[in-house]
């Protein structure tokens, strides 16, 4: 129905103008001619003029749309004034005063109405995409939710921190307070589109945190100073988590051949995830899905290029679009 106003309203009014007397464009008609074929030809005349209209809405550059509508004003009205006068249509040949007065209030009309439809076009699209962002949004927060509380994950954490715990480990508190603030953080910012990068860079500190206890020697990373202010720039919310993630998912992991992860940021406004290759055998399945939502939720976000991948013979980056905070 919504599409289907575009179409009804122009018709609508090129028929129903043309009864409005003082409003109708061709006002010195022949008088041999019958009552409804004027209004047949007056509505048609005014239907060609609002898709004249309507084409000029499709030209982005302000000049280029103004330079179109004077053009393409005066085209009508030499092909409407030589179709009139060749079909014996018109008994006056020039155009009056009244005339020009009634075609500018007929482009006036026209053009306030199809402002106004385009408005009314680009709420509905702002509402569709704020829905899709929710929607993708609620997708990631989901997923790294479910990753978060999967029941593999929550054992292999809790069985580590049962073994620190007898073995009277100096960081079983620390192990504790990591964990705690993965599943906090997670239920905390699950409504959120972003995050500010200073809480991006304490939820990845966590996990990667409690991935190295379970792993020991097998993991090694290194963040950006944690003591500079980020507060300035956003991320999506938990995207450099999807990152790593998809790193532990794609690569093997060995005590003699560490998985090291570098987090560094770029002269570009690019906030960049580096790991050396050590893929696995076999792949994992759905592996790609975090990084492809990552990049839609980007787009979402206005971002054509969030996500650069370049991988290379030993090592795998992607780089993430740092969001200036509003």
């Amino acid at each position: 129905m919504k599409r289907n106003i575009y179409i009804i309203i122009p018709l609508l009014l090129s028929l129903a103008l043309p009864g409005i007397g003082s409003i109708v464009y061709v006002s010195e008609v022949n008088n041999s001619y019958p009552f409804i074929y004027k209004w047949i030809a007056t509505s048609t005349f005014l239907f060609f003029l609002w898709q004249v209209l309507v084409f000029s809405w499709k030209i982005k550059s302000i000049i280029r749309r103004t330079i179109y509508l004077i053009v393409g004003i005066l085209l009508y009205v030499v092909l409407l004034t030589f179709i009139s006068e060749t079909i014996g249509f018109r008994e006056n040949d020039a155009l009056d005063v009244k005339e020009i007065v009634r075609i500018i209030f007929l482009i006036s009309i026209f053009l306030t109405i199809q402002y106004g439809l385009n408005s009314q076009k680009k709420i509905e699209t702002l509402k569709t995409e704020k829905e899709k962002l929710l929607k993708e949004n609620y997708m990631a927060q989901l997923q790294s939710l479910r990753s978060q509380m999967d029941p593999h994950f929550l054992f292999n954490s809790l069985n580590t921190l049962r073994s620190m715990v007898n073995k009277n480990h100096k960081n079983s508190e620390e192990f504790i307070l990591n964990l705690s603030n993965i599943y906090r953080s997670t239920l905390q910012h699950k409504n959120n589109n972003t995050l500010p990068l200073n809480e991006e860079l304490s939820f990845l500190n966590s996990y990667l945190q409690l991935m190295k206890c379970r792993n020991d020697k097998a993991i090694k990373f290194s963040l950006p100073n944690s003591d500079s202010d980020y507060s300035n720039y956003s991320l999506p919310s938990f995207g450099l988590q999807s990152v790593v993630e998809n790193f532990f998912k794609h690569n093997s992991i060995y005590s003699k051949r560490p998985l090291n992860i570098q987090i560094t940021l770029t002269d570009n406004n690019y906030i960049q995830v580096a790991n050396n290759i050590q893929e696995k055998l076999t792949e994992n399945e759905g592996s790609k899905l975090g990084l492809d939502l990552l990049e839609r939720r980007y787009k979402l976000l206005g971002y054509e290029k969030g996500v650069v991948v370049e991988k290379g013979k030993e090592n795998f980056v992607v780089k993430l679009k740092l969001i200036p905070s509003s």
